[in-house]
């Protein structure tokens, strides 16, 4: 029976009886609750949970009590309250819900939320946090439903909550809170106050503090005061406080910085020592921030060494003399004022001059003038002075009265200056002088050589080496003269006989070769080369002269042999091509006129002045002029004449300007050709019985040494005759001037095409 419900009905009835009239009464337990013949509980409680049972009574009696019926009340459900839970932080978090009812709870009734927090859902009758951390801390909620199934009626769902708060412990959080501007902190400050200041505790009840400065305790307080502030307060300080849960962890490290001036030292406030031998001094230095330490040469304000530093050393290997004086040694770091200490360094040293030179020229434009030489000696202890005078002779005598000297000293310490003056010089004042520097070192001289000023010494040791373009001379220079002279190198060409120049060449004065190029020069040409030294005062012409020539170009001269060589070939193979063509014009010509006149041929075969083998005079000879009283007589061929050969001719030739021949000797060997030259005429030629044929050619200019003067104003087209021989022969080539064949044939031209065509093969 649930709880709650209502009209619960107990009947009790008499199964056998008589009569059956009977009264009625029912005991709860065993108590008597009731004589009527049905039990009515009109709302069911959990108090109605028991066993009912009833009897009847008639006028016989009371029967036997019935059966028990046992009744169960089911009641929701009632969850057991929770205490508030305080676990520490790193500790495990365990919380059951626990419910008081007739119905079993199982995991599967329960459910944990956590207020405010919608994400937060776990399922069962144990909440467990591991490892609990304060976050964790909240209301939790215990929800739980039950689900019943009745004997009579629908299931019905039994819900309870409860609630239960965690508060989670942890230890405090810390920091150190200084009350003051902890970026600038000076020596001498006074009450200097830091806090440990407590950012997060639970339970918020402290309990301790505790300062530590460098991991070492030095308080137990939430302040740390520090009255007068010193710079042994520099360091590191960290905090903790203590809580019910345990001690903090230490804060976060606060440096305190305390900023005090410049304190300095020196290791040695004075030094003697011989010359070349070691010396040195420390300044030492301590202030916050880091000071910065500047060492100074008192007497020409040189900085000698400067760091940002403790210490700072000063000194030299090797002493030497001009290291004498006075040093001093300034620390500052903008903390207060700045600190200076000085040390006296004296170094014992013969006489010299600074740059231990012994000799010197000094120019005068010229007498009359005035002389003031100004010399400067250092040694310690200082220089004595004396000026002598040398004699030509090279004797040493005092100087007269007239010149005038002073001795004086130096700003600085090491330093003798001694002053050597004489007005309106003569001639006899020109010459060497001598200043002697003693002290108890030792002594020292200096010798002065007065002379005019001139022009240049002439340049020496000229040498020069060619290239193919270039020329690279190298000299010495002699003496300026006493002013700054300038050199210029002449290039003579000795085949131009034009003269190049390379102007404004300064004079280096380092007593080094001087190296100078010139480039733009004629390639395989002999140069002749000499210097002029110039200066204010004159110029001078050197007395060596060197020669150089300059290199070949092998590439020009390749390129002009291969163009050569291709000209006299290019040259041979036209002169063949142009033989071949006109052979085979004529043998052409001869083969038509051949066909066209047969009768004339045979007529001309009876006249009687066949050649002794019987062939007759070839038709296509030419004639152009009488030729008598000769055995054999030359033939000409006629050919048009270049224009471009008109002004090679003389006024005569012009006027009778006609065709150009080439003329070949007939031989009157039998047997072969005898060597005869070409030559060209314009003239007429008449009255000849006979005339030779030409082969026209272009003649190579190479061959132009075998023509004499007077055929060389009418030259034109070469020509190459074939003469008609009295005796019977072969066909022959002959080879003139290295590049010109005759041809000479006593039957017909067109053997010479044929011989020519094979050669031309070959």
């Amino acid at each position: 029976m649930v709880e709650n419900a209502t009209n619960f009905i107990l009947s009790c009835k008499v199964t056998d009886g008589y009569p059956t009239n009977a009264s009625y009464k029912w005991y709860k337990d065993g108590s008597h609750i009731s004589t009527a013949a049905n039990y009515t509980i009109s709302t069911v409680n959990r108090s109605d949970t028991g066993n009912y049972t009833c009897d009847a009574t008639n006028k016989v009696g009371s029967s036997n009590p019935s059966s028990a019926v046992e009744v169960y009340v089911i009641y929701g459900i009632i969850i057991n309250p929770i205490k508030k839970n305080q676990p520490s932080e790193g500790q495990v978090l365990n919380i059951t819900c626990s419910v008081t009812s007739y119905l079993v709870l199982t995991d599967r009734d329960a459910t944990w939320t956590k207020k405010n927090n919608r994400w937060f859902i776990h399922n069962g009758r144990h909440l467990v946090i591991d490892n609990v951390n304060r976050i964790d801390s909240g209301i939790y909620i215990c929800s739980v439903v039950i689900q019943f199934k009745p004997t009579f009626g629908h299931p019905v769902n039994f819900t309870g909550t409860t609630t239960v708060e965690v508060d989670v412990l942890y230890k405090p959080t810390v920091s150190v809170f200084p009350d003051f501007n902890q970026s600038f902190v000076t020596e001498n400050a006074t009450d200097l106050r830091m806090i440990c200041n407590v950012t997060d505790a639970n339970p918020a009840i402290y309990e301790s503090y505790s300062w530590n400065k460098d991991g070492s305790w030095i308080k137990s307080a939430a302040e740390y005061t520090i009255p007068t502030v010193k710079r042994i307060h520099t360091g590191s300080y960290t905090c903790n406080a203590t809580n019910s849960v345990g001690t903090s962890d230490p804060s976060q490290v606060f440096k305190l910085n305390v900023f005090y001036g410049v304190s300095l030292n020196l290791s040695v406030t004075e030094i003697r020592v011989n010359e070349s031998e070691r010396w040195n001094f420390s300044c030492i230095s301590d202030g916050n921030p880091l000071p910065t330490i500047t060492c100074v040469y008192i007497f020409n304000s040189s900085v000698v060494g400067e760091a940002t530093t403790n210490v700072i050393t000063i000194g030299n290997e090797h002493a030497n003399c001009i290291d004498t004086g006075l040093y001093m040694c300034t620390g500052n770091n903008k903390i207060g004022t700045p600190v200076s200490k000085s040390a006296h360094i004296r170094i014992a040293c013969k006489p010299r001059s600074h740059n231990n030179v012994d000799k010197q020229d000094i120019f005068i434009n010229s007498s009359d003038e005035s002389l003031t030489i100004l010399t400067t000696f250092i040694s310690l202890p200082l220089s004595t002075i004396l000026w002598l005078r040398q004699l030509p002779d090279g004797n040493l005598t005092e100087i007269d009265s007239k010149f005038i000297n002073s001795t004086n000293q130096s700003q600085l310490p090491y330093e003798t200056i001694s002053i050597f003056q004489k007005d309106l010089l003569k001639q006899d004042d020109f010459g060497i002088y001598l200043v002697k520097a003693s002290n108890i070192h030792g002594s020292f001289r200096l010798k002065y050589n007065v002379i005019p000023r001139r022009a240049p010494d002439p340049p020496t040791n000229i040498t020069a080496s060619c290239d193919v373009y270039s020329i690279r001379v190298t000299w010495i220079s002699g003496f300026n003269g006493g002013e700054n002279q300038t050199f210029r190198i002449n290039f003579a060409n000795t085949i131009s006989n034009q003269t190049l120049f390379k102007d404004e060449i300064i004079d280096v004065r380092d007593d080094k070769n001087i190296n100078v190029i010139r480039e733009s020069v004629n390639p395989d040409t002999l140069y002749r080369i000499f210097l002029e030294a110039s200066n204010l005062y004159g110029t001078t012409k050197s007395t060596e002269v060197t020669n150089c020539t300059t290199q070949k170009n092998q590439e020009e001269n390749q390129r002009l042999t291969s163009a050569l060589v291709g000209g006299i070939a290019g040259s041979i193979s036209a002169l063949l091509i142009v033989v071949i063509v006109i052979g085979g014009l004529y043998c052409r010509r001869r083969r038509k006129f051949t066909e066209g006149n047969i009768e004339l041929k045979e007529s001309e075969s009876n006249e009687t002045d066949e050649d002794e083998d019987g062939l007759k005079d070839n038709p296509l000879y030419v004639t152009s002029g009488e030729v008598s009283n000769a055995e054999e007589r030359p033939v000409y061929g006629v050919v048009n004449k270049a224009t471009q050969n008109k002004d090679k001719l003389t006024p005569d030739d012009k006027q009778g300007q006609g065709p150009v021949y080439a003329e070949v000797q007939k031989s009157s060997i039998h047997d072969g050709l005898k060597d005869n030259p070409l030559y060209a005429t314009s003239g007429d030629v008449s009255n000849a019985e006979e005339g030779p044929v030409y082969g026209v050619v272009n003649k190579p200019k190479q061959n132009k040494e075998n023509v004499d003067s007077d055929d060389k104003k009418n030259q034109g087209p070469v020509h190459t005759e074939v003469q008609k021989s009295s005796k019977q022969g072969s066909v022959f080539w002959r080879k003139l001037s290295s590049d010109m064949f005759m041809v000479q044939s006593k039957t017909k031209i067109c053997h010479a095409f044929k011989a020519a065509q094979d050669y031309h093969n070959t």
